[in-house]
């Protein structure tokens, strides 16, 4: 048994969460797996997202508004996914710094993509 996080998971759990990292790799650096271009506040924020899978909602534009950041302030954004909560509160704050992580990388990418 391994402890990650205060919780027990034994040796074949964490051969398979491995194999399913590897299966999204490949299959994502390939180009295989497909991603869609959504738009949320009124067009204001472009988001990259998979076409299947998790999907954005009203509830990451609802999060970034109750955020109470200021220009200038540092917010960790933790599970950030594709980054909508981060993209909806740097709308809404142009000066607050985000730093978003994220343990699926190909929403990373799709995160990174949606930056530039």
């Amino acid at each position: 048994m391994t402890n990650f996080c205060n919780r027990s998971i034994d040796e074949k759990q964490i051969d398979f969460f491995m194999l399913e990292k590897v299966f999204w790799e490949l299959f994502w650096r390939r180009g295989l797996i497909k991603h869609e271009e959504i738009y949320v506040l009124d067009k204001r924020v472009r988001l990259l997202q998979p076409e299947k899978g998790f999907r954005t909602a009203i509830d990451s534009v609802m999060l970034a508004a109750a955020c109470p950041a200021r220009g200038g302030t540092r917010v960790l954004d933790m599970g950030c996914g594709v980054g909508a909560a981060a993209f909806c509160l740097l709308d809404r704050m142009p000066g607050a710094f985000v730093c978003g992580i994220e343990i699926q990388s190909q929403y990373i990418e799709l995160a990174q993509k949606t930056s530039i």
